[in-house]
């Protein structure tokens, strides 16, 4: 893929490395050098790196990302179903691999947050290929056409020409710590797959060089409209097909040599709305709690504002603590501040800090230094 001309003005010279977004890294980037002759054109190609890993920055988007859409499925509670699941893989994960990119290889990478991801047509077409192959006997009309349970519920799921479906899936993210990784596929019969002759031995293999995801948890969501009158029936029992066909089927590409396999399939839908309204009520109780601190500050800053400057520092003294920090402030700070006053207010203020002197030892038990300034206070309170 090439840049716009103001594009390349503008990125020449960057340093590729600090490029967060891995859709743009690997869809870009790749070429290290043209070569031109007379009958076609030779790309000179950056070598693909054995692993590389997302960005916590690509990470925590896409994680804020599903979180939020999670909140979004509880605000709809009243209307949707929502159902939770996690796939647990067991090895790489090829999706994308026949998109068009520079290598002939691509792997799905979502453009906006860069990170790799299953659009949810694909789970849908998983699911819909393995109902059709289990109850359908392969042919999709059986169920389209069938008054039986098991087609009133396909045709619930998936719709009809006339009405769409009750079910809706979503884009799959892979969960935790994940990774692609290289690896490598070698067509033996080049020429048989591209139509030129039989598949014979004497083909030279042609390694490809791919790039697989290497994850530890792929999560799914999936809801269903609750006016469906069948909704918990439907709810169910798509949970059921969808860890059925990827334990049976897969999803990806190369499906029957290994990839996109799993080795387990969990409803987790409890336990993510559990956390979940416990971090709501957590959030919430730390609003009510900043609620009512910003109006008891709003309360005595009122109730200052009606008192006299030796009054206010009164308050202030009055509500000190046992703390170094505010002991030594009380014999420094606060106590230029009362005899800075005019007479009538330093001898409110004075009163204040003698009781807090007296709560801190330094009234009945003061160093000399200290004399010194009970001496100043015992002034000041004395003084009509």
């Amino acid at each position: 893929m090439y840049h716009p001309q103001d594009t390349v003005e503008i990125w020449s010279g960057l340093d590729k490395n600090l490029v967060d977004n891995l859709w743009y890294k690997l869809n870009y980037f790749q070429v290290r050098d043209i070569k031109e002759t007379n009958k076609n054109i030779e790309l000179d190609l950056f070598p693909l790196p054995d692993k590389i890993s997302l960005t916590s920055y690509n990470l925590n988007n896409v994680k804020q990302y599903t979180h939020q859409r999670l909140e979004n499925f509880l605000e709809l509670d009243s209307r949707y179903k929502v159902r939770i699941m996690d796939a647990i893989p067991d090895g790489l994960i090829l999706f994308g691999l026949g998109a068009a990119h520079i290598r002939e290889t691509s792997v799905n990478l979502h453009q906006v947050y860069g990170v790799p991801y299953i659009p949810a047509s694909s789970l849908k077409g998983v699911v819909r290929n393995w109902a059709v192959q289990a109850f359908g006997l392969g042919d999709e009309d059986v169920l389209l056409n069938g008054e039986d349970l098991v087609s009133q519920v396909f045709k619930e799921v998936f719709g009809t020409q006339e009405n769409r479906g009750s079910v809706q899936f979503y884009d799959l993210f892979f969960e935790d710590s994940y990774e692609l990784e290289k690896d490598m596929i070698t067509p033996h019969f080049a020429d048989y797959y591209s139509g030129k002759m039989a598949p014979t031995d004497d083909q030279n293999p042609i390694p490809i060089n791919l790039l697989g995801i290497r994850a530890k948890r792929l999560r799914i969501y999936y809801t269903v409209e609750r006016k469906n009158e069948r909704a918990d029936v439907l709810a169910s029992t798509v949970g059921e097909w969808i860890k059925t066909s990827l334990l049976e089927l897969g999803i990806g590409s190369k499906t029957t040599s290994g990839y996109g396999r799993f080795k387990e399939v969990n409803d987790v839908t409890q336990q993510i709305l559990t956390d979940l309204l416990e971090e709501k009520r957590y959030k919430a109780e730390l609003k009510r709690k900043e609620i009512e601190e910003r109006r008891k500050k709003e309360e005595i800053a009122t109730y200052l504002a009606t008192l006299s400057e030796g009054e206010r520092l009164a308050y202030k003294i009055k509500n000190f603590g046992d703390s170094q920090q505010e002991v030594v402030q009380s014999k420094t700070e606060i106590y230029e501040r009362v005899l800075a006053l005019p007479s009538d207010e330093a001898k409110i203020a004075a009163d204040a800090l003698k009781e807090y002197w007296k709560m801190t030892g330094d009234w009945q038990r003061p160093s000399k230094k200290q004399k010194m300034k009970n001496r100043g206070i015992a002034g000041l309170i004395e003084n009509e």
